[in-house]
């Protein structure tokens, strides 16, 4: 990790800018030196679908404040699992938020990377599975679970030498013990240029909906079109509204295509 990664990362974290603006720094860094095919919200935006099937109806779910005169701010965890059981507009709908993690273990220095916290079903649902190990599992998600890394291909790569021995391998995340449970292919960087991914495992703080960490991404059923998810999700969004006025107030939903027109 160079200087020059770590400040954009700062930057995003600490401005939370909208997800477009960060996207349109990182374009402009691969423009600069990263000469290989990234797999993240930037190519989806700027070029191209995600190439995969349905990936001409991902889409970002994020929500909106009317009162702050924000369109996109981020989703509290209890926000997106009401919208995710309510919703009928989407074939599967995933939680991420960005994370830095450290690695380390016993005998190799930690390496501080890019990371992200994501709900268990976001590569499921991109159908998109690791090289070697396996992916998430509802399991890693629930309170009490060990906690799961999988591991970015550069990763393996760069610190374990390609060595297949890295599945089952103790390390620590944050300082707290983990175990690498599959390496994600080459190239694949989504959704912001991260090399680790870990699960969101919801605590008491994931209950309070005035914590707001969360971008979403989903797949529209077949036939659905954004208009019909957002009016979908507007409708959940007003009854949590009527239901939680102190933190809910005046926020509604924004939906973006990641299809340049």
């Amino acid at each position: 990790m160079n200087w020059a990664q770590d400040l954009r990362f700062a930057f995003r974290m600490i401005r939370k800018n909208p997800w477009f603006s960060a996207a349109i720094v990182v374009t402009l860094a691969f423009g600069m030196g990263v000469n290989t095919t990234v797999f993240s919200l930037v190519n989806a935006v700027l070029f191209k679908p995600l190439p995969f099937q349905g990936g001409g109806r991902l889409v970002m779910v994020s929500a909106s404040n009317a009162s702050a005169g924000r369109d996109t701010v981020d989703v509290s965890y209890a926000d997106f699992r009401d919208f995710r059981q309510a919703s009928n507009s989407f074939e599967r709908l995933e939680a991420f938020t960005g994370e830095p993690i450290t690695l380390g273990e016993r005998g190799n220095p930690p390496d501080r990377y890019r990371g992200a916290r994501i709900s268990a079903g976001m590569f499921d649902m991109l159908r998109t599975n690791p090289v070697i190990g396996r992916g998430m599992q509802p399991g890693d998600e629930k309170p009490g679970a060990e906690p799961v890394v999988l591991i970015g291909y550069g990763v393996w790569k760069d610190r374990y030498g390609k060595d297949p021995g890295v599945i089952g391998r103790a390390v620590r995340a944050n300082d707290k013990p983990a175990v690498v449970i599959g390496v994600m292919p080459e190239g694949f960087k989504f959704p912001n240029n991260e090399d680790l991914w870990m699960a969101i495992v919801p605590d008491a703080a994931a209950e309070k909906r005035s914590t707001r960490d969360y971008r979403l991404i989903g797949i529209l059923k077949e036939g659905s079109s954004i208009a019909e998810a957002r009016a979908d999700l507007s409708v959940i969004a007003k009854r949590l509204e009527k239901e939680y006025p102190d933190t809910n107030k005046d926020h509604g939903v924004t939906i973006e295509t990641f299809i340049r027109r």
